[in-house]
């Protein structure tokens, strides 16, 4: 095996091609050439993606060069390692008979080869992609009213990619380990469970809640809106929730700062809240895990007042402490001339307005937060993503009005 520097990218095509239409003649070409890049942009590039929220953590702004696009890398190096670690693990039991250093399978040679297993899903995501950039509003409403059947068309074309991922697995491994096809497959199902164990304790820094649409909409682009909301034509707004990433860490180490996006649990019997339902929350040193529908009933909003401040609108202006503010990031559709008496914030509450400004009247009583029911920061980064799921307004900033 050589040092894996010879890999042309005329060669990583054909790679690629090979893997597809004969991949039990491609894989021990693959192997034996022993080149890590081709294999390692095909492990790293989707599971960068899913991590595009990292970027946002703790800082609403790169505190270094970068730091939005290197955190996600980070976290998907080491997702990738941890899952193929595991893989590797189990692989090498079997090999060895239960005896790790017995075995003879190289963990740099899984690397080589594994990458190309994960062809099927990334042609599903590519795919995926362009045709929920090219179609319009629409055609995505008609996909949700037909809910049923696309669901039972996308069930089996997953059915169908996980067969076809499963094989490719075993075809690979094949050429790492001297072991059977069905040691093979149980090593490639059981080894990811590893990765569960830093996801948990990845969930006490970030975790996803579920948010009233209106109190998020403006700052998401409409079509994304539309595609990942329950019911995009439901009015209910208790039924109408969308997933966003809540940032843990930051209020951890420091309290909310003004202006900046958060979730909070609403007072008991809020409107827009699934009646009969209520968080379950295990409270451990401080730090506090969520279980079953605890973060299902979250809203959210931009803080506004601080402990202490005395806060008022008046026919849509804001004035904190004597100084009027101008809102740059609410857009002219969220503007309304809704007023609030001047507020005396007391020690440990918060102002907080949505983005929405017409929706001051309905949760009117919800807008004073004690700290304790602030539940995290809102995840706004505009790299490496974020350029695309948010509207140009999400990346605003407030400033004295002169």
């Amino acid at each position: 095996m050589n040092d894996g520097r010879k890999l042309s990218f005329g060669e990583f095509l054909a790679d690629l091609r090979g893997v597809v239409v004969s991949p039990g003649r491609r894989f021990p070409a693959i192997h034996e050439r022993g080149a890590l890049w081709g294999s390692l942009f095909l492990l790293l590039a989707p599971a960068y993606l899913p991590m595009y929220y990292l970027g946002g953590v703790y800082f609403s702004a790169d505190p270094i060069p970068g730091y939005s696009l290197i955190l996600p890398l980070a976290g998907a190096v080491f997702v990738t390692v941890v899952k193929l670690f595991g893989v590797h693990l189990i692989a090498r039991l079997f090999e060895g008979k239960w005896h790790y250093r017995a075995g003879t399978g190289k963990f740099r040679d899984l690397f080589v080869v594994f990458g190309y297993t994960g062809l099927p899903s990334i042609m599903a995501l590519v795919a995926a992609l362009v045709i929920f950039i090219g179609l319009q509003p629409h055609v995505l409403t008609l996909f949700r009213d037909f809910r049923a059947v696309a669901i039972s068309v996308l069930i089996a074309i997953g059915i169908a990619l996980f067969i076809w991922n499963l094989i490719l697995m075993v075809l690979a491994l094949r050429n790492v380990y001297p072991i059977r096809d069905f040691k093979i497959v149980i090593s490639v199902l059981i080894g990811p469970f590893l990765v569960a164990v830093p996801l948990l304790a990845g969930s006490l820094i970030v975790t996803p809640v579920h948010i009233n649409s209106g109190m998020v909409a403006p700052l998401i682009n409409e079509k994304v809106t539309r595609f990942i909301s329950n019911d995009p034509e439901s009015q209910d707004p208790g039924r109408n929730k969308i997933s966003f990433h809540v940032d843990l860490l930051a209020y951890r180490l420091r309290e909310p700062k003004r202006f900046e996006l958060v979730s909070f649990s609403p007072l008991p019997g809020a409107k827009g809240t699934e009646s009969g339902k209520t968080s379950r929350v295990i409270k451990t040193s401080g730090v506090h895990l969520w279980f079953s529908d605890e973060m299902k009933n979250q809203f959210a909003g931009r803080i506004v007042g601080l402990p202490g401040d005395e806060v008022e609108l008046t026919r849509g202006q804001l004035r904190i402490n004597g100084v009027e503010w101008k809102e740059n990031y609410l857009s002219p559709e969220c503007r309304c001339d809704a007023s609030i008496p001047p507020t005396k914030l007391g020690a440990k509450e918060y102002l907080i307005l949505p983005e929405d400004r017409n929706l001051i009247e309905a949760y009117r009583d919800q807008l004073i937060v004690e700290r304790q029911r602030i539940t995290g920061r809102l995840v706004i980064n505009r790299l490496p993503l974020g350029w695309w799921l948010f509207r140009p307004t999400a990346f605003q900033h407030a400033a004295p009005a002169s």
